[in-house]
């Protein structure tokens, strides 16, 4: 897929290791690889994967400076240092007026296992608001979405200016999707 497009395109998403606020941002990678801010996804086109030395020579090509390792006996493996969703131009409350009727969801749980990392499947428990007429109404609790990563991606409305960053390495405001399946009893 690379050098196609993969989502809406209001979804930009780099890896960024060089963040201030950010204490994973570092200049080499595990295997002293020179670190650089790429963009990963731009404007909805899938722009590069992340490599390391072994994965980039079987592929031809250059590490992108992507190679962590647990402990200094470990092998290997790949991920970004910090990922960041670039944010948009609308407030969390233009987000909700825009929704008119839907669900703010504030919580996943079940990441670890139900997600299919080679499908972009994924069944998740949930909670979060009812919003109606553009405001949060009433909380809703265990219910589950569920649907495919690339379906969530070029489902993007719109995505808000009010990002906020995680523990989990990832800096992400507000995203508004079309529609996403939701089931509770």
């Amino acid at each position: 897929k690379m050098g196609t497009v993969i989502g809406s395109s209001k979804l930009t998403v780099y890896d960024d290791p060089f963040l201030p606020e950010s204490p994973y941002s570092k200049p080499f990678d595990d295997e002293g690889v020179p670190t650089r801010k790429k963009a990963l996804v731009e404007k909805g086109e899938l722009k590069t994967f992340l490599y390391d030395l072994r994965t980039a020579a079987k592929d031809g090509t250059k590490s992108t400076g992507n190679s962590v390792r647990g402990t200094y006996r470990s092998k290997p493996s790949i991920a970004p240092v910090n990922t960041v969703v670039r944010s948009g131009d609308l407030s969390f409350d233009a987000l909700l007026e825009s929704m008119g009727e839907g669900i703010l969801v504030t919580d996943l749980t079940g990441l670890h296992s139900g997600t299919n990392q080679v499908s972009g499947e994924f069944s998740l428990g949930a909670s979060g608001f009812f919003v109606k007429d553009g405001k949060i109404s009433n909380p809703i609790e265990q219910f589950t979405i569920s649907s495919n990563i690339l379906k969530v991606y070029s489902g993007i409305l719109e995505v808000g200016s009010d990002s906020v960053s995680s523990i989990y390495r990832v800096s992400s405001p507000s995203v508004l999707i079309d529609e996403i399946d939701v089931a509770s009893e």
